[in-house]
């Protein structure tokens, strides 16, 4: 069992215990673990990351929550990786709220080009990681990300995530953990963020969510908004996924207009 989610999933990092670094290597969710890390390597089948976060800087007064890697962005991240790599090759996506960017590595490592969105000051954080792993440069028949201020519910969010439709609308769209109650500051606009994300959506794209369940005020709304905008609204079972990420604190959305 050891050997199997060494293989599907792993995340190894180093930390300071009593003075001393110590390397640790997880097979397991602990956010309080990997909050304590300021590299973290991610293992996800057959693919291979590296992220750098800020877990100093996660107050609201300096980067905020999007400063490290969350639950939600996990499990989205498995389930892309858990499918057959050919399906995403050279697709055109979008990620809402990228945080430190893990979701739109993955797809840029299976062939994705990916529009990785976030707020200004997440920026130089998030494009560290895509050209830490490589992704920031655009080479024939391989993945790529590229990096884009985006605020949504702000004066000019509507444009500016409409004009990456320039050239298409995409076929995926994608945000981990983007609707939640911020004890600190201001909370993300959960009705604002749904209206956004049927903007960026043809027939024929697919969305896909995960949210962790903070509150139920906040699920409750975001699953009236979807049911409102969509036509398909379903919950991804997650017992595919490796075990140790079979968690019942976070649901995955596979949403579509037809």
């Amino acid at each position: 069992m050891g050997s199997e989610f060494m293989t599907d999933f792993s995340l190894e990092f180093e930390r300071w215990t009593d003075g001393e670094r110590e390397l640790k290597h997880l097979t397991h969710l602990d956010r309080w673990e990997v909050h304590s890390a300021e590299s973290i390597v991610v293992r996800l089948y057959d693919l291979q990351l590296t992220v750098e976060q800020k877990p100093r800087d996660l107050s609201h007064d300096k980067l905020g929550v999007g400063a490290c890697v969350w639950d939600g962005a996990i499990i989205l991240s498995a389930y892309l990786a858990s499918q057959p790599r050919h399906r995403y090759i050279g697709c055109k996506a979008i990620e809402l709220g990228a945080g430190v960017g893990l979701v739109s590595l993955v797809l840029g490592k299976m062939g994705g080009h990916v529009h990785a969105t976030e707020l200004e000051k997440l920026v130089p954080l998030l494009r560290t990681n895509v050209e830490k792993n490589g992704l920031d440069r655009v080479v024939p028949e391989k993945g790529h990300v590229d990096v884009s201020p985006l605020e949504w519910g702000s004066a000019d969010g509507m444009k500016r995530a409409l004009d990456l439709c320039d050239d298409g609308y995409p076929d995926l769209v994608l945000a981990a953990d983007c609707c939640y109650i911020d004890n600190e500051g201001p909370s993300p606009n959960t009705v604002e963020f749904v209206r956004l994300c049927r903007a960026l959506c043809s027939e024929k794209t697919r969305l896909l969510i995960s949210l962790e369940r903070r509150s139920s005020e906040v699920r409750d709304i975001f699953i009236e908004q979807v049911l409102k905008q969509f036509k398909t609204v379903k919950r991804i079972n997650l017992s595919k996924l490796p075990k140790s990420l079979n968690i019942d604190h976070c649901d995955l959305w596979d949403i579509s207009v037809s």
